[in-house]
């Protein structure tokens, strides 16, 4: 059955990843300009084409292309491990001083009355303008290459990690100061509440220091790296598949680069994961991934099927039943409620219901399988569907499928969503806040929205 009713909802469609449409895109560009080349359209001399340029890449990544005791002696790897040894180095150095500096800033207000206007001065500073100041006290060195990018990466750092600490709620400091821990215990405390503060910081910083290390490189050439390779092929005689190619590889470097710092806070603070997921609206396509978290595999074809009622009583030998909570004039009504049964156009009132569906309804204690949450467009509904509706004796589903005759009747999911919250602990009858997946559904008479119905289901 639940083969049955994935193959209707379309479960087997492939989410597509934005990263597998931006690839034709860039393939396609690639192959114009491949063609364009070819034939003469762009200039050869200033552009080359795709296939020389990887071609150079490939054959520099393996090979040297110059003479002994210089930079060209030296296949494109070693610039790469060059230019990646000086940024971990220079990011490093900013990290620590960045974090140190912005948790005491933020931490203490002393500290911080004293220190914000400073660094509010030194990060106006243009990071190349510190180059010539490094380069006439230490020399054309690394440790001046070094000092720059450090300089320009610990601000952001610094300055998110600032804004982090002392954008805690005061609770938290009253929390930490009524149980008296130790300072240590407290820093870390403080350090764990501010991590997302933190790592937006390192990741500003991140790219901030790779960029600069390749500025730098390209200021003081004298020790090879990315940075080199570019300004190298601009001089004397102009290569484009070296200059292209070393662009290419810098832009493919600095956004893998990123891509770690992204997948190391998800990892670190996967608490966001979590809190992201919660609420997110997934198409009917694309949600089997959310379904299969259902813990009970025979509460899972509830959500997969049109005719909740009966699924529920062949699945629980008919000793599920509803029980309705509330029926009556909408107390609550969400603005897609007004849009999917387009309220604005004639005024309409609506009903809202609430229905549990428990295993057994005699029973308090019972184990609620479902809750449903309808708004009814009563106007719509035949006088059979009205007078069953009065008696309360069945959900909205099994009154429309049993008064309304079978040509008048259309369901349309529209979404599913994960959901959290101490209101539906509530309406389970749970102590706290429970997880739960949200279906939301739309019924249609003669083509006419009629009832819009949110479902609730206990992972």
């Amino acid at each position: 059955m639940a083969n049955k009713e994935k193959g209707r909802l379309g479960f087997s469609a492939v989410v597509v990843h934005p990263y597998w449409i931006l690839l034709p895109f860039f393939c396609g560009l690639l192959l114009v300009w491949q063609v364009a080349s070819s034939k003469g359209v762009v200039d050869a001399g200033q552009w080359s084409s795709p296939t020389r340029i990887i071609s150079t890449i490939v054959h520099d990544l393996l090979f040297s292309d110059g003479t002994p005791a210089t930079q060209n002696s030296q296949p494109l790897w070693y610039h790469i491990g060059f230019t990646l040894g000086r940024f971990s180095l220079g990011f490093l150095i900013a990290s620590i001083v960045g974090v140190l500096a912005g948790f005491t800033l933020g931490i203490s207000r002393a500290v911080y009355s004293v220190g914000q206007p400073v660094v509010n001065f030194l990060r106006a500073l243009p990071s190349a303008a510190v180059w010539p100041i490094c380069a006439l006290i230490l020399g054309f060195n690394t440790k001046s290459q070094l000092i720059v990018i450090c300089f320009g990466a610990t601000w952001p750092i610094l300055v998110n990690t600032m804004d982090a600490v002392r954008g805690l709620p005061i609770e938290v400091f009253d929390s930490l100061a009524f149980m008296r821990i130790g300072a240590v215990r407290r820093w870390l405390a403080l350090c764990c509440w501010s991590a997302p503060g933190i790592f937006t910081g390192l990741e500003i910083g991140c790219a901030v220091a790779f960029l600069l290390t390749v500025t730098v490189e390209m200021i003081w050439v004298a020790e090879g790296g990315l940075g080199w390779y570019l300004i190298d092929h601009t001089q004397n005689v102009p290569d484009p598949e070296r200059l292209l190619g070393g662009v290419f590889v810098v832009a493919l470097l600095g956004w893998t680069i990123n891509t770690l710092m992204r997948k190391l806070r998800n990892t670190l603070l996967f608490w966001e994961i979590s809190e992201r997921k919660i609420g997110r609206t997934f198409r009917v396509e694309s949600a089997h991934s959310l379904l299969r978290k259902i813990k009970d595999r025979d509460v899972y074809p509830i959500l997969t099927t049109d005719t909740v009622t009966e699924t529920i009583q062949r699945l629980f030998a008919s000793s599920a039943k509803p029980k309705v909570l509330y029926q009556d004039e909408a107390y609550m009504l969400p603005r897609e409620a007004s849009i999917h049964l387009k309220l604005g156009d004639d005024g309409a009132k609506v009903m809202q219901r609430d229905v549990i569906i428990p295993v057994d309804i005699n029973d308090p204690e019972s184990r609620v399988l479902l809750f449903a949450r309808s708004w009814i467009r009563v106007d719509v509904m035949s006088p059979q569907s009205r007078a069953k509706l009065q008696e309360k004796s069945d959900t909205i589903g099994k009154i429309v499928r049993d008064c309304e005759s079978a040509k008048r009747c259309s369901y349309r999911n529209l979404w599913y969503r994960e959901q959290i919250s101490d209101k539906l602990g509530v309406a389970f009858r749970a102590a706290g806040a429970i997880q739960a997946v949200q279906r939301a559904r739309l019924i249609l008479l003669d083509g006419k929205p009629a009832i819009l119905i949110h479902e609730f289901v206990r992972l």
